[in-house]
């Protein structure tokens, strides 16, 4: 089983958005620099008799007054032959402020030869 819990405080460091935009990055209010927020996430390994690791996890988010994440899902990883292989599911719902939620189903797949 693992737990985490991570304060942060500031600005959010996602850069990906200033990447793609046609805009500039322009620096961060006060009042955005000083919000906090924390994360969760709690999971548990279950060991499968024909090998390989099963994980089901959640995961919680929540930043300033409004804005909450949760997530939820599933890892299966596994060693055969020399090949490491991690496969990840999960399902997401975002909210912040009175914007609609935003949701998502996430497939991630890891191979290392």
């Amino acid at each position: 089983m693992f737990f985490a819990l991570s304060p942060r405080w500031g600005a959010a460091t996602g850069g990906a958005q200033a990447l793609w935009g046609e805009d500039l990055p322009v620096l961060s209010t006060a009042d955005a620099g000083n919000s906090g927020a924390v994360d969760a996430q709690v999971g548990y390994d279950f060991a499968l008799p024909q090998g390989g690791v099963l994980t089901p996890f959640a995961e919680v988010g929540m930043a300033g007054a409004d804005s909450r994440r949760l997530r939820l899902g599933t890892r299966y990883a596994a060693a055969v032959t020399g090949l490491e292989m991690a496969v990840e599911l999960a399902g997401e719902r975002r909210e912040s402020g009175d914007a609609a939620a935003e949701h998502a189903l996430q497939l991630d797949v890891e191979l290392r030869f």
